[in-house]
C-alpha cells in the first residue's frame, strides 16, 4: 500500500479553486443572460404589448375575437399583419 498523498491534494486544490473562481463569473453570466435574451426583456415587452393597444389583459382578448363576426376578424388580422409582419396568421 504505497499510495501517494499529493496527488489528491492537489487535485482537491485544483478543484476549489476551479469552483473559487467560476462561480462568481458563472453568476454574472447567468445574470447577464436573464437580462439581455428574450428571456428577461422579452417577457417584460410582451406584457405591455397587448394592454395599451386592445385596453383589456391578454386573457380577455380571446374572448374579443370569438364575438366578432367575419367582417370584424379580418379586419383584425389585416390590421394585425401590417403591425406585425406576415407572423400573424
Amino acid at each position: 500500500m504505497n499510495k501517494s498523498i499529493l496527488k489528491p491534494i492537489i487535485g482537491g486544490a485544483l478543484l476549489g479553486t476551479f469552483v473559487f473562481f467560476t462561480g462568481p463569473l458563472l453568476f454574472i453570466v447567468l445574470l447577464l443572460k436573464f437580462i439581455f435574451t428574450p428571456f428577461g426583456m422579452g417577457r417584460a415587452r410582451m406584457i405591455g404589448q397587448f394592454s395599451p393597444e386592445m385596453g383589456m389583459p391578454p386573457f380577455a382578448f380571446a374572448e374579443k375575437i370569438r364575438s366578432m363576426n367575419d367582417e370584424e376578424f379580418n379586419a383584425m388580422k389585416e390590421k394585425m399583419k401590417s403591425r406585425f409582419g406576415e407572423k400573424c396568421n
